[in-house]
């Protein structure tokens, strides 16, 4: 046979391309839409939305053809969607010969060609994906770089670590849809086993995840990436895609990678074992075929349990016993007869090996108990002091974002995040003795709460504050708890917390002063009662931040609590992009004063800041009349400080009367400041409003429970 009548072996590269031209094709197209057509017209659209004769048309056309290089190419993005794409194309259709007894019987001819048949697909794949990603990545870059981008250094870093990412991820995401090929016979299987593969692990950890939300007192949903039971950071094994969302660049390389090297090893050993028998069969391998089985029923004996539990009611916990047990039954029952006939390909083997069904059920029983019994005390656990570090406090809700600048390639960047994330970020409190009963308390009147019996008498009436107590131990794990702090526990224990230094200036945020004080292209402005939005130097605003500080020295639990809120300081750093343009804030943070807080009032008044309309009441010889609303205190709720219902309302006209009101009211600003600690509950369930003459605004004004004049109970309410 000469050279020119021979052909290339079966297993070489032309061979497995041409077979694949189809593949090829389509992934081609769908790069064509994606990176030419898709990146032209959202490139050109940009283009056509500016005037080139705006000054500012340069600066925004560059950050705006930045913004969309990084949305196509760089990680998390569009790019991270083509590569999961390629890669299921690519792994689904690798080794589909598999599942024809004439094509395995062909390809398994000639033994030694077989591993080398193996090792050449995978090749391929990998060099089919290499060469149109880079291809897709250059006409990209071409694109922009006609359009005028200048490729500064954090563009180039964005494209170079998004490239790297998803070529990990497709590597990954093309391992396990191989490893689902060579474990099953059937196109169709394969297909369910890699979704089954890529997604088991974050089914168990939701199930987990949703009983410790349901059944679990203290539970706190700011421990991302956390397995409730433990408290332990441990990363997402299995799912390539969350590894990529979800941690740094560097850790979610390392972690694909590791998949990618254990999924090609065990697809390696699958198919080196595999059978010509095998070819139309369902799941190949027995131990895989027992792993899925006793997987989906033990997952679907907890949620058909769960169900029937949020259907049927179970005010008791005895109660919940016989629903769990049909809920178990019944989900692995049917999943495993499910199972049966899909592993038979047949349907008159649902009731095989339906003994396994029970046994699974007992599993899933005993794992439902030991949630609502608590056998792990995850709603007790308060850890040793040799085993902290320190810990964190905050309370839920409290100022709905607290701000941060961040370092983003060397640049400051303004970065929002909730009251808790700020503290696990900034607060470092030690972990002492109060600290410690302040968690016992907090996590024991959680507890109560939730039970059927509702909270102690000790603590019945108190008004309730809902916080997060965050513990950083020696291990290096971080424990989230979300307790309940009665307003009756010990004052001296909160005190000796609340009126830590840690504990004000980071709760306050005044660590992160200076950095949004020094952040560029704005200015500052501060806000008071009606005295809006009033322009301040970098000097006036540190001259705030100097009496701020003096008033919070004193600053404690008892200070939030009996002292009469007047209102909110509002700082905002505010931007002009345009002249004649609306002012854009960039933030805006509150800051309470309180009657107490002498420096802060000062400062206020030197600046003309003090509007008193809203602090005192005004004089009689300008007040048409008093409204008075009363609000149904059989309707009030302690543990959240609010009344339900009005009552009825009067109107008050002689001076005796409005005297006798005006000398008790308090500013209505902390009726409804449940922030820092401050207790609404201490207001009596009144709202008193001034009409004054040629106004068409009132006065609003309340009154605490401690000092309700006598006068209110002669008034007739309607």
């Amino acid at each position: 046979m000469t050279s020119r009548t021979s052909s290339k072996p079966k297993s070489s590269q032309t061979y497995i391309t041409r077979n694949r031209i189809w593949l090829i094709s389509l992934m081609t197209l769908i790069g064509f839409l994606v990176y030419v057509v898709g990146f032209l017209l959202k490139v050109r659209g940009i283009k056509h939305s500016m005037e080139i004769s705006s000054p500012t048309y340069l600066v925004t056309l560059q950050n705006d053809l930045s913004h969309n290089i990084v949305t196509f190419l760089g990680g998390n993005r569009i790019s991270t969607v083509i590569a999961v794409v390629f890669a299921i194309l690519l792994g689904l259709t690798s080794f589909n010969y598999l599942y024809k007894s004439k094509t395995i019987d062909f390809y398994f001819s000639i033994p030694e060609k077989k591993m080398s048949y193996f090792r050449d697909v995978c090749f391929n794949s990998i060099m089919i994906y290499t060469i149109m990603s880079v291809a897709f990545y250059f006409i990209s870059i071409l694109f922009s770089a006609i359009f005028g981008l200048e490729f500064t250094r954090n563009v180039v870093v964005n494209i170079v670590q998004g490239f790297v990412s998803n070529y990990l991820l497709f590597l990954a995401y093309y391992g396990i849809c191989i490893l689902a090929q060579v474990v099953c016979g059937n196109t169709f299987i394969s297909i369910l086993m890699a979704g089954f593969f890529a997604v088991i692990e974050l089914a168990i950890r939701a199930t987990v995840g949703y009983m410790s939300f349901t059944f679990f007192s203290t539970y706190s949903s700011f421990a991302n990436g956390s397995i409730p039971l433990m408290d332990n950071y441990v990363p997402v094994i299995t799912s390539p895609i969350y590894n990529t969302l979800d941690e740094s660049f560097g850790t979610s390389c390392i972690h694909n990678l590791l998949i990618a090297l254990v999924t090609f090893v065990l697809t390696y050993f699958a198919y080196k074992n595999y059978k010509g028998e095998f070819a139309g069969k369902a799941v190949v391998y027995k131990g895989v075929r027992y792993f899925v089985k006793v997987c989906t029923s033990f997952l679907a004996g907890i949620w058909a349990a769960m169900l029937i539990l949020m259907v049927v009611s179970y005010d008791y916990w005895n109660e919940r016993i016989p629903y769990t047990i049909l809920g178990a039954l019944l989900g692995t029952v049917i999943i495993s007869s499910i199972c049966e006939i899909v592993f038979a390909l047949d349907i008159h083997a649902m009731f095989k090996r339906i003994w396994q069904a029970p046994i699974v059920a007992v599993a899933c029983i005993l794992f439902c108990i030991s949630f609502y019994s608590d056998w792990y005390g995850y709603d007790s656990y308060v850890p040793d002091k040799e085993d902290v570090v320190d810990c964190a406090i905050a309370q839920h809700g409290e100022a709905d974002y607290q701000y941060i600048i961040r370092e983003y390639s060397g640049q400051p960047t303004l970065d929002s995040s909730t009251a808790v994330g700020y503290a696990a970020e900034y607060m470092h409190l030690p972990y002492t003795d109060d600290v410690m009963t302040f968690a016992k308390i907090g996590m024991e009147t959680a507890c109560q709460g939730a039970s059927e019996t509702g909270y102690s008498e000790e603590y019945k009436d108190s008004y309730i504050y809902n916080a997060e107590i965050i513990y950083r131990l020696k291990n290096h794990h971080v424990v989230h708890r979300s307790i309940s702090i009665p307003a009756k526990m010990d004052a001296n224990v909160l005190n000796a917390i609340i009126g830590s230094d840690e504990y004000k200036y980071t709760s306050f945020t005044l660590d992160n002063f200076d950095n949004w004080r020094k952040l560029t292209g704005g200015f500052n402005s501060l806000s008071f009662a009606s005295c809006m939005d009033i322009k301040m130097t970098d000097e006036q605003i540190d001259e705030f931040e100097e009496a701020y500080r003096k008033d919070l020295k004193h600053f404690n639990y008892t200070v939030a609590t009996e002292n009469t809120i007047y209102g909110n300081v509002t700082y905002e750093k505010r931007m002009q992009v345009e002249p004649g343009d609306e002012y854009e804030i960039l933030f805006s943070q509150g800051f309470p004063v309180y009657e107490s807080f002498e420096n802060t009032i000062a400062f206020l008044q030197k600046y003309e800041m003090y509007d008193t309309w809203e602090i005192i009441p005004p004089e009689y010889d300008f007040i048409n009349y008093v409204e008075i609303q009363k609000e149904d205190e059989t309707t009030y709720d302690a543990a959240n400080g609010y009344y339900q219902q009005t009552e009825g309302t009067a109107y008050v006209y002689d001076q005796e009367t409005v005297d006798a009101i005006s000398e008790a009211v308090v500013p209505a600003y902390g009726n409804g400041y449940n922030y820092h600690w401050h207790n609404p509950s201490l207001y009596a369930g009144y709202y008193i409003y001034y009409h004054i003459y040629d106004e068409e605004s009132n006065r609003a004004f309340a009154l605490r429970k401690d000092n309700i004049p006598q006068v209110l109970d002669n008034l007739e309410y309607q």
